[in-house]
């Protein structure tokens, strides 16, 4: 048995102790809760609740008080008023698999671990709840401790009222870090073996740490990332994630969720096998300490919130490790339509900046598709990046060819004539072409006159259907796509055709005629020659409708984009 152990089993009872007292602490959060309700209703007061030198009542009230304004998602771009209303406890349907449930785990054999948190004005119910969460679903044999690091939040009472909770310690920044420093900063002051790095707005669910130790100590390696469900922004409903999805990114390097490929599918006979992903999604990822460090932890020079997840899985996978997503795990996280948070250069421009760094150190020969992608970014500077490059030399760090070749193959290199590629999208739905039919040995069919004059000469016999189906891998399945600057969209040799004879849209062969012309107007891609719409309406079937503002079954967008869109 290692010292650790040891010196563990000895407080054991006192462990125990204080999962009770913790037990009592939800209680007295609850009492306090439902008698705060009331007071804040009717003016009735209720008693302090108070465990470990926390007011939890008292904690929550002063943030009800703080966000207490006419728009409730004004403050922190989710509905903070049923934020507000739910327990710090609340019990969160369990979406594992239920093979997941039957899984053992041997914790002697499991590295110790750190829960690291970083917030900037974060709720105070969200906030709680997460760290609830952790100290209740979490083995307490495991848990090391929790770091909350307080990155110059306007009231530092948000951490320091909670600082008294069990196993947690609070660091905080006077002056703004950002996320990458925040972490850093964190993960320095943590103890644990291993570092698992979580936002402050999730829940995380049964049995969630034990499958990512398990997944390290296999490939200590690693990055391992538990598969996010949905905290709903607006009603806080807890909602599974359906599809078995993988981290991917762009050539404009914007984060993206993609389906397994076909191979990668047909590998994975059981729904509890770890697999892997070409980065990691946000934040949320576990990292042996010793794996850290040796790769330079964050990069230092990023700014404030943005391309962190990309450079940590870029190094990973190019000097030597890996990312997988272990599916046992699961983790509920607010996902939000807008940042809350202000940025010095503003969201975008930050955001820039950091991709830029991240293209410059690990992209290699093909940053120029990142520039063509987003030309602006070699408007901004991005800093000093010597040291990240004197990094990758000493990891003798794999090139980008590498990874592209090997864990990312589904990114594709562009044409040089496109505008957009990949799939054309709406939501989980893809346009997808057909093969065409192969026609009869003895009666090719003759051409119709309406498609010699749009410059076909194979007729029916040469065209394929089009249609709206459920997106599959992007390399397979006719869902791969481009919009040249023509104005084609093309598939391999064929086109997009809408003929004079009605609304249904075709594969013919590319023959540069007026009805293979389409325009982005906005997110709609418009034909030229007969001035309609590319729509889903009636799927599966896709067709030709007139254009109509806002209309969702007319709104595309190609997995990629090479230029900034059209406004309408």
């Amino acid at each position: 048995m290692r010292p650790r152990r040891a010196l563990r089993l000895v407080a054991l009872t006192a462990a125990a102790t204080t999962l009770a007292a913790f037990v009592v602490l939800n209680a007295s959060v609850h009492s306090g809760v439902r008698r705060q309700r009331k007071k804040v209703s009717s003016g009735v007061g209720g008693a302090r609740n108070a465990f470990s030198g926390v007011d939890a009542a008292g904690y929550l009230s002063g943030g009800r008080t703080r966000d207490r304004e006419h728009d409730p998602y004004a403050q922190h771009a989710f509905n903070v008023r049923v934020a507000n209303s739910l327990q710090p406890d609340r019990p969160i349907p369990d979406t594992r698999h239920p093979r997941c449930r039957g899984l053992d785990f041997d914790e002697e054999e499991l590295n110790t671990l750190s829960v690291v948190v970083t917030f900037h004005n974060e709720a105070r119910s969200t906030l709680l709840r997460t760290l609830v969460s952790i100290l209740n679903r979490t083995p307490q044999d495991l848990l090391e401790d929790i770091v909350l690091v307080d990155d110059a939040s306007d009231d530092p009472s948000d951490g320091l009222l909670l600082a008294g909770l069990p196993k947690v310690r609070l660091v905080r920044n006077e002056q703004r870090q950002g996320l990458a420093r925040s972490r850093v900063r964190g993960a320095d002051s943590s103890k644990g073996e291993a570092i698992f790095f979580l936002d402050s707005h999730c829940e995380v669910n049964q049995g969630w740490a034990t499958p990512l130790l398990d997944t390290l100590r296999q490939n200590p390696r690693s990055l391992v990332c538990p598969v996010i469900d949905v905290i709903d922004q607006d009603t806080f409903d807890y909602r599974a994630s359906g599809s078995v999805l993988k981290g991917g990114f762009d050539w404009g390097l914007h984060f993206r969720w993609v389906p397994l490929t076909e191979e990668e599918a047909a590998t994975r006979t059981d729904p509890t096998s770890v697999y892997r992903s070409p980065v990691v999604a946000g934040g949320l990822f576990l990292i042996a300490r010793e794996w850290w460090e040796d790769l330079g932890k964050y990069d230092p020079g990023l700014e404030v919130w943005g391309a962190e997840n990309l450079e940590m899985s870029l190094k990973a996978w190019q000097c030597g490790g890996s990312v997988e997503v272990a599916p046992c795990s699961r983790v509920g996280h607010v996902f939000r339509r807008r940042h809350p948070y202000t940025f010095p250069d503003g969201n975008a421009n930050t955001y820039l900046r950091n991709s830029r760094r991240v293209a410059e150190v690990w992209l290699d020969e093909f940053s120029h598709f990142f520039y063509e992608t987003r030309p602006s970014a070699l408007q901004q500077t991005y800093g000093d990046i010597s040291g990240r490059k004197a990094l990758r030399e000493r990891l003798g760090c794999q090139g980008f060819s590498w990874y592209l070749k090997n864990i990312y193959p589904d990114l594709g290199a562009p044409s040089k004539h496109d505008l957009a590629y990949g799939q054309l999208q709406q939501g989980n739905l893809c346009l997808q072409g057909a093969e065409p039919p192969k026609p009869h040995k003895k009666a090719q069919k003759r051409p119709h006159q309406g498609d010699k004059q749009a410059g076909h000469s194979g007729g029916e016999a040469a065209s394929a259907t089009v249609t709206v189906q459920e997106c599959t891998s992007g390399e397979g399945a006719g869902q791969r796509w481009g919009l040249t600057q023509e104005g084609s969209v093309t598939q391999g040799e064929r086109c997009l055709t809408v003929l004079t004879s009605g609304k249904r849209v075709l594969l013919y062969p590319c023959a540069a005629g007026p009805r293979q012309r389409w325009q982005r107007q906005g997110r709609r891609l418009q034909h030229i020659a007969s001035g309609l719409c590319l729509d889903s309406t009636n799927a599966p079937d896709a067709q030709a409708l007139p254009c109509r503002d806002a209309l969702y079954s007319q709104q595309w967008d190609f997995s990629v984009e090479l230029q900034a869109l059209p406004t309408l």
